[in-house]
């Protein structure tokens, strides 16, 4: 019995050392202007382009293109928390979850910013 206790206590250890993201998006300050060739397309690629690039589905295609983001209309430079690109990562959407607050304030703050093809 003493051996269960202590693995428990070791798993709870383990557990309670685990580093999460506990910043939330809107409490991120992101100073100066955000490139799309450098802050959001990296992003797009690794974390959307699994399942939102080729063929895979290719009505919601974002083969890291400004273009295709658009032509689209998933960016709303008007009401940039209302854009459904912003809905879908703040959502959960699929694989936005592995987003880091920074990731998906950038993504707003590109967008407040005129979502720039920069």
């Amino acid at each position: 019995m003493k051996k269960i206790g202590f693995v428990l206590l070791l798993m709870l250890a383990a557990l309670w050392s685990c580093e999460y993201e506990t910043i939330v998006p809107g409490e991120v300050v992101v100073d100066g202007p955000v490139s799309y060739s450098e802050d959001i397309a990296p992003v797009l690629d690794n974390q959307c382009s699994g399942c939102h690039g080729g063929a895979t589905a290719p009505d919601l295609r974002i083969d890291k293109s400004w273009g295709d983001l658009n032509t689209m209309n998933l960016v709303d430079t008007n009401n940039p928390a209302d854009s459904e690109l912003v809905i879908k990562i703040e959502s959960g959407h699929a694989t936005s979850g592995n987003l880091t607050a920074l990731q998906k304030a950038l993504i707003l703050k590109w967008i407040e910013q005129g979502a720039l093809d920069n």
